[in-house]
């Protein structure tokens, strides 16, 4: 998927993986997920998360660390969600200037000399290809 130097490039900061509540599986993510740790499903939603609705809520340590960072990076990188796939172009921040300003803030991988309009643009074609 192009990101666009331009617009973002992940430093793989972590900074993405902070705050409880934001980063959740969908039903059909589980598997995948639990396959790259070695685990079953259930073992894993059982370690992991919590049930939201009809997704999986992955669970933050003390700090509101998601459990899933470890020293080396996200534990389940080759079957990450898709919402950490799609992170910053995520359709609330996508469709809010307010929204992509905050997140500029607090993510160094977006460029500091993008428009909001740029990074609108790109964002919308992202969210089309990920349908």
């Amino acid at each position: 998927m192009h990101r666009g130097p331009e617009v973002f490039r992940c430093l793989m900061c972590g900074d993405c993986c902070h705050g409880q509540g934001g980063i959740y599986l969908e039903e059909w993510e589980v598997e995948p997920a639990a396959r790259v740790l070695g685990m079953e499903a259930g073992e894993f939603v059982r370690n992991y998360c919590r049930r939201r609705g009809r997704r999986w809520e992955v669970m933050t340590d003390e700090a509101g660390v998601c459990l899933l960072l470890g020293p080396e990076g996200c534990k389940i990188h080759a079957a990450k969600p898709r919402i950490c796939r799609l992170w910053p172009f995520l359709p609330q921040i996508v469709g809010d200037e307010q929204a992509f300003e905050e997140a500029r803030l607090g993510c160094p991988g977006i460029s500091r000399d993008v428009s909001y309009e740029e990074f609108a643009r790109v964002g919308r074609r992202i969210l089309e290809e990920e349908g």
